[in-house]
């Protein structure tokens, strides 16, 4: 069975290394990966300059998540990870130009200074406020916030925490798309506090049963792109085909594809009996245009948050905030161009030199794309005056470096599930095509390999079925 895989971000090369696993098991398949850039890593990308390292987008992902332990303990790839600070447990909000801690729990939201007594009161009230019947409808995050935990916290808190998530506008996006397990709460307990307690209170044990490191971030000492590269490395049997993006994908009459990809400008077309898309939503409209046109189309209209990432690399004396934590977010109500800091050189070893810090900004978002107009050199310098006052920084960079990215992160505006039931009513009635990546069901990385994982299980058993059927076929014929 031939099985060609669209695009080497972490999805596709999750997809393919769990592949390449099955087969080493002894799956009958082949694998071919086609990514349209010259290297792996997709949006994930890693830059080293005078010390000073800067990533693209997530800075790490989080090794309690069961899935991700599963993909990394199989080849004992878990081992050559590295662990982030305990500090990165605090985080900060930053309200009117101060540092706040940011509350982590009830308990702490209830004491925080960020909310009024009138705030904190509506969060105790939580538990008695009815649950939504009609779960039929989408909601957006900020009404469900709104009508759950009042409008304070939803603005203070949860309105404030999606800019740092998705880049995005808590009253555009779906809550049962965008934060599903949060969602599920209400449905299976009728109350957020009431189900996060019997939660807490079920994975005690499990806790108890876990490795001590086994609530971290987790990277490596290159960095994202190295984590991708760690994964890429453990790939064997496997065809890597870069620079080469895919034309068009066709259904034939005997139930394979022929792909079409670009290779130094020579096209190429080639069956495969199934292919996963494992590229951003954009490709993905492009490369099914023939298949499902109406899918497609609906593909093309999923919105995207444009991200300026910009590093600042600063001696230590400089900034008098200690930096004991994962870095901080930017009020709701208050942002402009800055969304948040992750304090880099405290969450991993290696992202500063001694006696130096990194400090990581995530600029711009959802609904900001006018900033998108100025130049890196303006960018990066309304940036930096934005985060001198709440870090207490004195002195001028070292060390600038920066990421632009228009299309970074895929926004579940309030209807989103309608596109997933789409898609998965497409990949129904079209055997072999499987949809990979943060277009449908989740942007984080973790999210992104648990759908790899899923994918490979799939194509595993369709790989059976397959050859299940030509072994039938061959003994009615003799």
């Amino acid at each position: 069975m031939n099985i060609a895989v669209v695009g080497a971000g972490i999805s596709g090369v999750t997809l393919a290394y769990l592949l390449s696993e099955k087969k080493k098991r002894g799956a009958n398949i082949e694998i071919t990966v086609f990514e349209a850039e010259a290297e792996s890593g997709g949006c994930i990308k890693t830059i080293v300059s005078d010390g000073f390292m800067l990533e693209s987008g997530p800075n790490g992902i989080l090794n309690s998540r069961e899935h991700v332990r599963r993909i990394l303990d199989g080849g004992g790839l878990l081992s050559q990870t590295e662990l982030s600070s305990p500090l990165t447990k605090r985080r900060y909000l930053e309200i009117g130009g101060a540092l706040l801690k940011a509350p982590q729990g009830v308990w702490e939201a209830i004491a925080t200074p960020i909310l009024t007594f009138q705030g904190k009161l509506r969060i105790l009230k939580e538990p008695f406020i009815p649950p939504k019947t009609d779960f039929n409808g989408d909601e957006s995050v900020f009404d469900f916030a709104e009508r759950r935990l009042g409008s304070e916290a939803a603005e203070k808190l949860i309105a404030t925490l999606v800019g740092g998530v998705f880049a995005g506008d808590a009253k555009k996006l779906s809550m049962s798309t965008s934060f599903p397990r949060l969602y599920e709460l209400e449905k299976e307990h009728g109350s957020l506090l009431k189900g996060m307690f019997a939660r807490i209170k079920g994975k005690k044990s499990e806790r108890h049963a876990r490795p001590k490191d086994s609530y971290k971030l987790i990277s490596t000492s290159n960095g994202m792109k190295g984590f991708v590269d760690l994964l890429e490395n453990a790939v064997t049997d496997v065809s890597f085909r870069y620079q080469a993006p895919i034309k068009s994908v066709f259904k034939n009459l005997d139930g394979g594809y022929t792909v079409t990809s670009i290779g130094s400008g020579v096209e190429v077309a080639e069956r495969y009996d199934a292919v996963a898309l494992c590229c951003n939503a954009k490709a993905i409209s492009l490369i099914i245009g023939n298949i499902a046109p109406k899918l497609s189309a609906e593909f093309a209209k999923i919105s995207f948050a444009p991200v300026f990432m910009v590093g600042f690399g600063i001696d230590r004396t400089a900034v008098s905030h200690p930096l004991d934590g994962f870095g901080y977010l930017v009020n709701y109500v208050e942002r402009a161009a800055v969304l948040g800091t992750l304090f880099s050189s405290t969450l991993f070893k290696g992202r500063a030199p001694e006696g130096r810090v990194m400090l990581s900004v995530i600029g711009v978002g959802d609904g900001r794309n006018d900033y998108f107009l100025k130049s890196d050199e303006e960018l990066s310098e309304l940036i930096f005056q934005s985060v001198k006052k709440p870090l207490g920084i004195t002195g001028a960079p070292q060390t600038v470096l920066s990421f632009r990215t228009e299309n970074a992160i895929p926004q579940y505006y309030a209807g989103h599930r309608e596109l997933i039931n789409l898609a998965e009513e497409a990949m129904r009635e079209h055997r072999g095509i499987y949809i990979g990546g943060n277009s449908l069901y989740g942007i984080s990385v973790s999210d992104c390999m648990k759908r790899s994982l899923e994918i490979a299980e799939s194509i595993e058993s369709f790989s059976a079925r397959k050859n299940q059927s030509k072994t039938e076929s061959w003994q009615k014929i003799r």
